[in-house]
């Protein structure tokens, strides 16, 4: 629950015009868009800045531009815009997709992902956990199918990542400046291991002892690692990182 998604005049004190759809609603229909180009294979990395936000009764224009790479994946880089309105929603939006099979799953990026532990910490935030049913991925589904995206027939590997939602709110809160203001999502990387079954358990690890965090006068910027792992198994299905702002009202 973020009320710049609901409330016009929580989003208005925020800076924007009116409500805004949630960054996770336009990212898993631009990565099921780019999926399009990269035909037989699955979604493995990912790097997304929001640039821009979606407002609800907009016409999303998805533009990809795929490139093969030595190693067999798909790199698809995203252009998303609102024609006559937004030239660029999202910069980068880079998509990687790879062998269904996952034999050629990415090892950690140096760079995107070095904060991120696989093992436990004393300080993170264990959300509680999640299992996907048909009825929710049908949900997903429906809510990321656009003119031209089909609507799939496996779970999308992003829906592991709405298990972070619990832990994150936790994580943040304890960021937050004490002026009021609103959480807006800023960016979004990982990388995705392991396929996301219907009926299984699983569980989001948020490091909020890695926390990075910038303050300003306008607010905050705030950089969580975070792990999901299958619960029963305790192997690791996705990791990677998300950035919010904390802007401060008016």
């Amino acid at each position: 629950y973020n009320p710049v998604h609901l409330e016009a005049e929580v989003a208005q004190a925020a800076g924007f015009r009116g409500v805004v759809v949630h960054g996770m609603c336009v990212l898993g229909a631009v990565a099921r868009a780019a999926a399009l180009s990269a035909e037989g294979k699955v979604l493995r990395k990912l790097d997304v800045r929001f640039a821009g936000p979606v407002f609800p009764g907009q016409n999303v224009v998805m533009e990809p531009n795929p490139k093969e790479l030595p190693d067999g994946m798909t790199r698809v880089q995203m252009k998303v815009s609102v024609p006559d309105e937004t030239p660029s929603l999202m910069a980068p939006a880079s998509f990687v997709f790879g062998a269904p099979d996952g034999s050629d799953v990415p090892e950690f990026p140096g760079a995107l992902l070095a904060r991120v532990h696989q093992e436990s910490r004393d300080d993170d935030v264990v959300a509680e956990e999640f299992t996907f049913g048909d009825p929710a991925v049908a949900d997903y589904l429906a809510l990321t199918t656009g003119e031209g995206v089909g609507a799939g027939d496996e779970p999308p590997m992003l829906m592991g990542t709405l298990g972070l939602t619990d832990a994150l709110w936790f994580a943040f809160s304890g960021e937050k400046p004490e002026e009021p203001g609103n959480w807006v999502h800023l960016r979004q990387s990982g990388i995705f291991v392991r396929p996301i079954r219907t009926g299984v358990s699983y569980r989001c690890r948020v490091q909020a002892g890695l926390t990075s965090v910038i303050r300003s006068k306008q607010g905050a910027m705030v950089t969580i690692p975070f792990v999901v792992q299958e619960s029963a198994a305790g192997v690791l299905v996705q990791a990677g990182t998300v950035t919010l702002l904390y802007v401060l009202e008016g």
